[in-house]
């Protein structure tokens, strides 16, 4: 056998393990590839599945929050079912009113209860810092004298809730942070005023939560306050130093009750100082 033959032998055998390292290489990658898409074919069928539990599982809390609440109607209109009839409510947020959690919507008990919830104002929590940046606008829209302030927008909310004057409310709805729903048409029999303050909070207390309360008293307004879970006494104690009665846990079913029981008690005793 010649060089030329043995090199040729040679570069054969070289070229066949070649080959046969590439095909072993790629049945490897096929063995593997074919694992892996059953390994996912796997996971897919095990992610439908717990899709559908999850559904399901949707689908029962909803059927079991249905369930409650019809059962919260039931029970709260056989507690305040016709307690409020024909009385005229406006509620107040100073607070956002996610954040109070209530178990029931405030709107909904008193309407339960037979009145009509003529007004809904809320009191943003950036309230403050709104009035910051617009005081040129809202010194012009509250024709204000001297600079305008927190504790002033707060009276002069106050003094239109009073009044149901809607064309000044609806006017700072754009301007500080202040939204409203309903009519506004004409006097309310009963202000509620809902917060949640916390232990920080006592400056916005002083500086929003008071003078409100204040102008809405010395307009002659029956004013209730609400106050949600856990708040501090010292806050607490800062609203009925105002005179108003204060309930507290009001974000709760039993403490909604108590607000009811309230406004019917004080609406009586109004009606037979009027008589």
């Amino acid at each position: 056998m010649d060089l030329r033959q043995h090199v040729a032998s040679l570069v054969s055998v070289f070229l066949a393990l070649v080959v046969g390292i590439l095909v072993g290489i790629s049945l490897s990658r096929q063995e593997s590839l074919e694992a892996r898409m059953r390994d996912l074919t796997t996971e897919f069928r095990d992610i439908r599945q717990e899709n559908v539990t999850l559904r399901e599982q949707v689908k029962m809390a909803e059927k079991e929050r249905e369930q409650r609440a019809g059962l919260e109607k039931s029970v709260l209109a056989a507690l305040v079912g016709g307690q409020l009839d024909g009385a005229r409510i406006a509620l107040i947020y100073t607070d956002d009113a996610k954040r109070m959690e209530f178990e029931c919507e405030p709107a909904t008990v008193f309407m339960t209860a037979g009145a009509s919830v003529i007004s809904e104002t809320v009191i943003g929590r950036d309230f403050e810092a709104s009035l910051a940046r617009m005081k040129p606008e809202l010194a012009q829209q509250l024709d204000a004298a001297s600079e305008v302030s927190a504790p002033l927008v707060a009276a002069k909310i106050g003094e239109w809730v009073a009044a149901g004057e809607q064309g000044a409310l609806t006017a700072l709805n754009s301007l500080a942070s202040v939204q409203t729903a309903s009519s506004y048409r004409g006097a309310p029999d009963a202000v509620v005023i809902l917060a949640c303050p916390r232990e920080e909070d006592e400056a916005r207390c002083q500086a929003v939560d008071l003078p409100l309360l204040e102008s809405l008293v010395s307009k002659g307004a029956l004013v209730t306050v609400g106050l949600g879970e856990n708040v501090p006494a010292a806050r607490a104690a800062a609203y009925r130093q105002k005179g108003v009665v204060v309930i507290e846990a009001a974000n709760t079913i039993p403490g909604e009750v108590d607000l009811v029981g309230v406004l019917r008690a004080h609406l009586k005793e109004g009606s037979k100082t009027a008589g």
